[in-house]
Parts: structure tokens; C-alpha cells; sequence
């Protein structure tokens, strides 16, 4: 696609060979072009371009009009510079008809991705970075939270959605990270979704031996993996339902750091240090069960 600081015929050409809503429009009557009309234009753009390959139209089949006219009903995608701690702007923002439930697949990614100056290991600043995604049909509605990390993909079914990015607690050398989400008919493929809980020293850490941990489960979180600093200290996972009480425990020997299925009654986790030293820093990464998810 021609840059936008191309000529406006360039613009014009792709557009009209990419997307019916501009096929006709002359180069002089194209405006500013907004962030939702180059998604729609990607989105039939790729469509098009399956077709050619002898692959189904998503949009074409049982329900594929609706959408179509979910996708055309508002915001569906953005990018925003967002500051430690803070919540950011509403980049996704989709109301369809409530009559009909879609499937719809949400894209999380970085604009640029920057390492931590402060890190010689060199993390991901997506560590802080999550968006608050809420979905639902007619009166439901449901929320989770999800980290960015290096960008992750999966699908809701709904006719209302809104993703809504922000960045917590995590110390770095950059004062602002470019983060955003889309929504597509199309397939896409990614990480699957998480949404890590992070101790570091003056933030839960250290973890002296013996010490106890607690957090709630995130929604939707099916799964654990404990990462810790020194790999060599023992946990234990102990799984409770509150109010009620416990439902299970693991344990995650030295040097393993395995993940671990929830059980499908606990709604709490309480990690204890059963080595012989502090606990320095640990990161604890839940897999989210939502739809079309990678591994």
C-alpha cells in the first residue's frame, strides 16, 4: 500500500483495486485516510486475495453477514503511545446486532518493540503491557486481561467489543510504549493469550524461604507455569476455592518450572518457596482459554 506521504494518485489506484468503497472515487476527492478505513481495506484486500487461492470467504458463509456489518459498526483497530501505569485509549470498539452473534479474531501487537535498557538479559517491555479485552452477546457481558507480550491472537463470539490497552508496574528506561489491537474475519495465528502476575524486589520480592505468595486466577485462566530466579528453589502450588477451600497442589521441583492445569474449581494460588534461599524475582504466566489460541 502506497505511504501516506505518497502521491494522492498512488493512494487512489490501490485503493480502488483493494476495497469497493473507493472503486470510482477520483485522486482528488481522497481525504485524510483513517485508521478504520485502512483496516477495512486490508481486511478485503487478504479476503480477496483467499479467494484466489481457492480458500472459503469467513465472511461469505452461515452468519457471515453479520460480520460484515459488526466489523462496519465501528473502531476496529489503533495504535496509542502509552505511559507506565496508565490506562490507555479504547482501540477496538465493535457494536453489532444483538440478534446475531460473530466470530470475531482480535490481534495484539507492539507498533515498534523495544528492549529494557535497565536489563542486560534484554525482556520484552511487554511485561507490564495488557489489554483489557470485553465481549458479550445482548445482556452478557465478560471481560479478561491480557498480556501483549510478543503480540498473541484469538477469537470471541459476540456481538458487542471493546479492547482497551494499558501498561502496569513494570520499570523501564522508555518513557512510553506504542501498543494497539485489531479485529479481522480472517484466521490469524500468534501466542496464545496470558496474563502473567510479576514479583520482583520491593514488589512481593524477595521471597524468603518458607514465605507464601497469594493472587487470585485471572478469568479465564486454565493453566500455570511458575518462572522463578534462582531456578533451583522448589515451590509449591497450593489451589483453593474462596470462600470453600483447597482443591489441589502441585509441586514444581528445581530446575523444572513446568505448567500446570487448574483445577476447574479454584479460584486462587498460593506459591511457597520451599528452597534454601530468597526468591529474588518470579513471573507467574496463567494461559487464558480464550477461542482460536496458539500454543
Amino acid at each position: 500500500m502506497p505511504r501516506d506521504d505518497e502521491d494522492r494518485g498512488s493512494r487512489a489506484e490501490w485503493w480502488g483495486r483493494n476495497d469497493p468503497m473507493w472503486q470510482g472515487r477520483s485522486p482528488s476527492s481522497l481525504g485524510p485516510i483513517d485508521e478504520m478505513e485502512r483496516m477495512r481495506a486490508l481486511n478485503e484486500a487478504v479476503r480477496r486475495g483467499a479467494q484466489g487461492r481457492g480458500h472459503a470467504d469467513p465472511a461469505a458463509g452461515p452468519g457471515g453477514a453479520a460480520v460484515r456489518r459488526f466489523l462496519d459498526g465501528g473502531a476496529i483497530g489503533g495504535m496509542a503511545d502509552v505511559a507506565l501505569d496508565a490506562i490507555g485509549p479504547t482501540v477496538v470498539n465493535l457494536n453489532g446486532p444483538d440478534g446475531q452473534a460473530a466470530m470475531i479474531n482480535v490481534a495484539l501487537g507492539f507498533g515498534d518493540v523495544p528492549f529494557e535498557t535497565e536489563n542486560l538479559v534484554g525482556v520484552p517491555v511487554g511485561t507490564g503491557s495488557f489489554a483489557l479485552v470485553e465481549w458479550g452477546v445482548q445482556s452478557f457481558v465478560t471481560a479478561a486481561e491480557v498480556d501483549f507480550g510478543r503480540g498473541c491472537a484469538f477469537s470471541v463470539a459476540a456481538s458487542f467489543l471493546r479492547v482497551t490497552v494499558s501498561r502496569r508496574g513494570t520499570k523501564l528506561g522508555l518513557t512510553s510504549v506504542r501498543i494497539g489491537a485489531f479485529a479481522s474475519y480472517l484466521p490469524m495465528s500468534g501466542p496464545r493469550p496470558t496474563r502473567t502476575r510479576t514479583f520482583t524486589v520491593g514488589n512481593g520480592a524477595p521471597i524468603a524461604p518458607g514465605a507464601t505468595v497469594t493472587m487470585a486466577l485471572p478469568k479465564y485462566a486454565v493453566d500455570v507455569q511458575v518462572v522463578r530466579f534462582p531456578a533451583l528453589n522448589i515451590v509449591r502450588l497450593d489451589w483453593a476455592s474462596v470462600p470453600g477451600g483447597f482443591v489441589g497442589q502441585n509441586r514444581d521441583a528445581a530446575n523444572v518450572q513446568n505448567r500446570y492445569i487448574a483445577p476447574n474449581l479454584a479460584n486462587a494460588l498460593s506459591i511457597t518457596n520451599e528452597g534454601a534461599v530468597d526468591i529474588t524475582s518470579m513471573s507467574v504466566v496463567f494461559g487464558l482459554s480464550l477461542g482460536g489460541a496458539g500454543g
